[in-house]
């Protein structure tokens, strides 16, 4: 039985935290519903790590959709793609101090990202 990441995760406006691991029955790609204003207003940890999904990492997750997180850790997995400039934006990630995309297929070019005076 597989399945795929919920968009309806997004109901939950009072969490805070979301750990998931090695779920492998999960396939797909990452929301980019989970980038809409307000989705996740409470999360500071964000983990989603040794999943079999791929695809990009979402542009609309840059939209200030988590104004609380502090920690975003999406590795490994089979993501491949560049960092959004979305991601970059003054109002994206103001709280992020630990960003983990370890063992992912992110390649091309990095944007040149400046996340609150850090360089990415």
């Amino acid at each position: 039985m597989h399945s795929t990441l919920h968009v309806c995760i997004i109901e939950a406006k009072q969490m805070n935290w979301l750990k998931a691991h090695f779920l492998v029955m999960l396939t797909g790609s990452l929301p980019s519903e989970w980038g809409d204003a307000g989705a996740f207003p409470a999360l500071s940890i964000l983990v989603l790590r040794n999943f079999p999904f791929g695809g990009t990492l979402p542009a609309s997750w840059g939209n200030a959709s988590f104004p609380s997180l502090t920690y975003l850790q999406l590795g490994p997995n089979k993501l491949s793609s560049t960092l959004p400039p979305e991601w970059g934006a003054p109002t994206a990630f103001q709280h992020l101090s630990t960003l983990m995309l370890t063992n992912c297929s992110i390649a091309g070019n990095l944007h040149a990202i400046e996340v609150h005076g850090i360089v990415l």
